[in-house]
């Protein structure tokens, strides 16, 4: 099996450090960190993790960051936004589907019933 790839953008230094030794003990690669967004994000485009997990702090909203990083990559990635105050995860992935039916749209709005 293939380790999982992930990139860490972090603001305080132990929340980095706890997770690179937690991720150490599984089966994930952590390929890359970094402390800002603007200079993670052409980090991210050049090691294409499969998974970005994000600190999240009460000073700063990043979700529309991490929505416009959803939506210019070509890559199937999913972002992880962990906030350590209240231990909220959030967890943002990207899907395409060709549609050709309506009732195709019809079966993914309920869920694949």
């Amino acid at each position: 099996m293939n380790a999982h790839r992930v990139f860490v953008i972090w603001k305080h230094p132990l929340f980095y450090e706890a997770i690179r030794l937690f991720l150490q003990h599984t089966n994930v690669e952590c390929v890359g960190a970094c402390q800002h967004m603007d200079e993670a994000i052409p980090q991210i485009k050049t090691l294409h993790p499969d998974t970005i997990l994000v600190e999240e702090t009460e000073q700063d909203d990043t979700s529309m960051r991490v929505i416009e990083l959803i939506e210019t990559s070509s890559m199937n990635v999913r972002i992880f936004r962990l906030n350590m105050n209240n231990n909220e995860l959030k967890i943002y992935h990207r899907e395409q589907i060709m549609v050709m039916q309506a009732e195709e749209l019809i079966h993914l709005i309920r869920n694949g019933e």
